[in-house]
């Protein structure tokens, strides 16, 4: 509208200044002409020689009225010639060149300072007639032509300013219900689900209607993975894991790099048929479910602790920490033998053990510390055996000294990254995991994070760790161009200064940092939702690509995660094993990539390692799957 008004303005302003040029052009001739009759009028007299005329002309042209005076006898010889010095008009030069005042001069012949009009038959008179011309001042036509074609282009920009800004308020006006509703409308294409709050617009009070609708029903369809999670997970009597979910945890734990050592406690409810048939069902039942109870009070006041049910009558329990196995048996056994319920059915509950597990496999696990039962089973008594395996670390100067190396190495960048392919179903690449190995001493062969990743925890050192792996994966974009991704542990986003350093770099890169996935691992004590919501929302505007590790977070936590930018989830393979004989985990499975697919996200399992539960996987909407590190790493260069 802006471009049609100002062509309006310059197509009327030049109109106008053509017409009214035309007209002062003919008003200046009119002019020219009366100036030269004045001039004869004034010479009008007996004959004079050449002296009296430029005389008379010069006393004429000092009253100011014309610009020019010419008189030239008939043999072409100028009698008078006076020209008048151009004046200051106030008028730029540009506009006088475009819009010239152009009239013809006033032109009469003189006989003896009379007027002699040429003979009827063409012949000259006899008197030899001499010419005069005349131009009137036209100081006033050129001023007079700027005056008002500068004043209609004030008028006419004022128009135009006017009516600019009154049409936006209109179209704004116009547009803004239309605009938010489109914005809205993109914001459920992308699953966007946050309500615009309150609007006088009808359209964008009938989106957000849609929008809290569409957030109860996520609301209630999580509300029904969470039951199904629980249903494919916990025992619906007792309360605690099933077997194929304590197993997947455990076996987590212990090959966790992390986590150093653990305790394992197994506890058998003897002749449980037996028991049954004394006893009855339902008294069986509530004994089950006392045991139980015991065991959960350690997942309560214990941060990591596991619990499980492994068949009818034994139960699992897992400490994060080494060195507590007998302290924790003889505390079962205290706590068992104050239970009503066992006393009154005249059962006997044993407890075996196995303390100090390394980074082993879940079975290994399980058959020491079955030895350790069995041992309590044939004595009747509580019976605890305890398994020392060499750790990483043998004594307190031992550890100072790693940690150092592990400080130093971070200091000096001297890592490399192993990168994990993550596959679509047609085994296209999706993007590289990448994980730090670090060169602990100048000379020496970079080692895995499994040799020093524990005693970076204890150190504090994760958040350095994650800092450095994020700047290597930059690079490495840098140099090859693929996409990769970094797994950022809960201690190292979580703590203060990491989140701003990593968009720092984000910043400083921003064409590689498109390329890049940053995965959050979720807290290990769930109800982190917001701080990780927190997280992404500081690197969302670099373009780098966002995910969540998703473990322990409610299902309903998704929905805040997604409208903080998530685009990915990865849910880890420890709770889908299993998954193509187990209906109720088919079931949880279902529903839980049900929820991603109508949130806009992308589904990633990771660790598959069985065939069946892959291909079901794929049937339930699986975008991307990354095999075992064993199986696929590919080392990348050092930088």
């Amino acid at each position: 509208m802006a471009g049609l008004l100002l062509l309006f303005a310059c197509a009327s302003l030049g109109l106008q200044a053509w017409t009214l040029s035309k007209g002062l052009q003919v008003e200046q001739a009119a002019r020219n002409t009366e100036a030269a009759q004045a001039l004869v009028a004034a010479l009008n007299g007996p004959r004079a020689g050449a002296t009296t005329l430029q005389a008379w002309a010069d006393t004429r042209f000092a009253l100011g009225r014309e610009d020019r005076i010419r008189v030239r006898s008939a043999d072409g010889l100028t009698l008078v010639s006076l020209d008048r010095p151009a004046d200051d008009t106030g008028v730029p030069d540009w506009f006088a060149q475009a819009w010239p005042i152009a009239a013809p001069p006033g032109r009469l012949t003189l006989v003896n300072a009379a007027i002699v009009k040429p003979a009827e038959n063409g012949r000259p008179d006899s008197a030899a007639p001499a010419v005069l011309e005349a131009e009137a001042r036209r100081v006033w036509a050129q001023q007079l032509l700027w005056q008002t074609v500068s004043r209609s282009a004030a008028l006419l920009a004022l128009i135009a300013v006017t009516g600019c800004l009154t049409a936006a308020a209109v179209l704004r006006g116009w547009l803004l219900p239309r605009r938010m509703t489109l914005d809205q409308l993109a914001g459920l294409a992308a699953s966007h689900l946050t309500p615009r709050g309150k609007s006088d617009v009808p359209q964008v009070r009938g989106l957000d209607a849609t929008v809290r609708d569409l957030r109860q029903d996520l609301a209630l369809q999580a509300e029904q993975v969470l039951r199904l999670q629980r249903q494919a997970q916990r025992d619906s009597m007792t309360g605690v894991s099933l077997r194929h979910h304590f197993l997947g945890q455990l076996q987590r734990r212990l090959a966790d790099p992390q986590g150093g050592c653990a305790a394992l406690l197994i506890v058998r409810v003897c002749d449980l048929e037996a028991l049954n048939l004394r006893a009855g069902r339902e008294a069986t039942d509530r004994l089950l479910c006392a045991v139980a109870h015991v065991l959960l009070t350690y997942v309560d006041r214990v941060s990591g602790a596991l619990v499980g049910r492994l068949n009818g009558g034994d139960f699992a329990l897992c400490l994060p920490v080494g060195g507590v196995a007998l302290e924790t048996a003889l505390s079962l056994r205290s706590a068992f033998a104050a239970l009503p319920a066992l006393r009154n059915a005249g059962a006997l509950a044993v407890v075996g053990g196995v303390d100090g597990l390394p980074r082993t496999t879940c079975s290994a696990a399980l058959a020491e510390a079955d030895a350790a039962l069995a041992r309590a089973e044939a004595d009747g008594v509580l019976s605890v055996a305890v398994a020392h395996h060499g750790d990483l670390v043998a004594d307190a100067a031992g550890a100072t000294a790693w940690r150092q190396q592990i400080a130093e190495a971070l200091t000096q960048q001297r890592g490399r990254l192993v990168a994990t392919p993550v596959l679509d179903r047609e085994g296209r690449v999706l993007h590289l995991v990448c994980t730090l190995h670090l060169q602990l001493s100048v000379d020496a062969a970079h080692q895995p994070p499994r040799a020093w990743l524990a005693l970076a925890r204890r150190a504090s050192l994760l958040s350095r760790v994650d800092l450095l792996t994020v700047q290597l994966a930059l690079h490495a974009i840098a140099a090859d161009g693929q996409p990769r991704g970094v797994r950022v542990s809960e201690p190292a986003w979580s703590a203060p200064g990491f989140v701003a350093a990593v968009r720092a770099l984000l910043q400083v890169a921003p064409a590689q940092a498109r390329a890049l996935s940053i995965e959050l691992a979720e807290s290990e004590h769930g109800g982190a939702a917001d701080g990780l919501a927190a997280a992404l929302a500081a690197w969302s505007a670099s373009g780098v690509r966002l995910g969540v590790v998703h473990g322990t977070a409610l299902p309903s936590d998704l929905t805040a995660l997604q409208a903080a930018g998530v685009a990915f989830v990865t849910v880890a393979n420890e709770q889908l094993r299993g998954l193509a004989a187990d209906e109720a985990l088919k079931a949880y499975a279902s529903s839980w990539f049900q929820l991603v697919r109508d949130l806009g996200l992308l589904a990633l399992v990771d660790g598959v390692t069985d065939p069946q539960d892959l291909d079901l996987l794929w049937t339930l909407g699986l975008d991307g799957a990354a095999a075992s590190a064993s199986a696929s790493a590919v080392p990348s260069d050092a930088f």
